[in-house]
């Protein structure tokens, strides 16, 4: 089973008589085997803003489902699919971060909720797609949603942690407690969140939040933006002379209505509690049967073939 991989390429740049390494990194999970570096730091200076030095780490997860029923399994007309989300994926070391609209898709979708009012039908997921952020080609991805690893932030929070299989590249987590000075950067669309072709931006402001493990969540504002993707936290720290890491302190999550929160991370990844499968969760319990499904004429469903 193909899983996310974070690839670090190497950017050389001169400042005088002084070089410094970029870290680029790319999701591609059809290359192996090649020379990566394990350096997260960025030449400080105004040549590299803290949107250059994270950008890379950041993706855009196209996730897509069907309806399944007696056997079958169906889309909507004209698609290959029943429906889509779009979410931001961030990768830290040895995982990426999740939003809950990729792990369950179906949950927000107002159509999915109206055609299966009566519980006819279990969302099953379809095709994964990832994009880096400022590229332009939706990548094939095979993310194992809905196995031992995905696992959700804490109970009740609306992150998961999707495991690679690879370590060691990615954005350093901060899990610690205490006042963290730093930037909050959103990712917009300059378009819909529902078109492929969405072209995405980054903005960072000035924040400073105090992180608890009691308390793990905060309200964050993305201001006048609209579209917005989702966001992140990050806090730089000197490692060197003349280098900054930037380490990540927490995801933004949407709630009800337009709000968002930032979840943090001092939560502990590691206490994760497992996610469970089942017909809710995009997969069908072995052995579970349902009935045959007559799909009314004037309904925009159509078996998948």
């Amino acid at each position: 089973m193909k899983r996310i991989f974070l690839y670090l390429f190497i950017l050389t740049l001169g400042v005088g008589q002084i070089f410094a390494q970029l870290p680029k990194w790319a999701l591609d999970l059809g290359k192996k085997g090649e020379q990566v570096a394990d350096s997260a730091s960025v030449l400080t200076g105004s040549m590299v803003s803290c949107i250059d030095a994270v950008q890379p780490a950041l993706s855009i997860v196209r996730q897509q489902f069907c309806l399944e029923s007696g056997g079958e399994t169906f889309r909507r007309k004209n698609r290959q699919y029943y429906g889509e989300t779009y979410s931001l994926g961030v990768k830290i070391t040895g995982a990426t971060i999740l939003g809950r609209a990729a792990v369950r898709p179906w949950e927000n979708d107002a159509d999915y909720q109206r055609v299966n009012a009566g519980g006819k039908y279990n969302p099953v997921f379809s095709k994964s797609y990832h994009r880096l952020i400022g590229g332009d080609e939706w990548t094939p991805v095979e993310l194992e949603l809905g196995t031992k690893y995905v696992k959700q932030l804490t109970p009740d929070s609306l992150l998961f942690i999707h495991t690679d299989s690879k370590s060691g590249f990615g954005l350093s987590m901060d899990e610690t407690e205490g006042v963290k000075r730093g930037y909050m950067i959103w990712a917009y669309s300059t378009t819909s969140l529902q078109d492929s072709s969405m072209q995405v931006k980054l903005q960072e402001t000035e924040m400073q939040v105090d992180a608890k493990v009691s308390d793990n969540s905060v309200g964050v504002n993305p201001g006048n933006l609209e579209n917005v993707l989702g966001g992140i936290f990050v806090v730089p720290q000197v490692e060197q002379i003349g280098y900054i890491r930037f380490f990540l302190v927490g995801v933004a999550v949407k709630k009800d209505g337009n709000q968002w929160a930032l979840d943090l991370l001092t939560s502990k990844p590691g206490d994760l509690t497992k996610v469970e499968k089942s017909k809710k969760e995009g997969k069908q319990q072995k052995g579970e049967k349902h009935p045959s499904v007559t799909v009314p004429e004037d309904s925009d469903l159509v078996p998948v073939k």
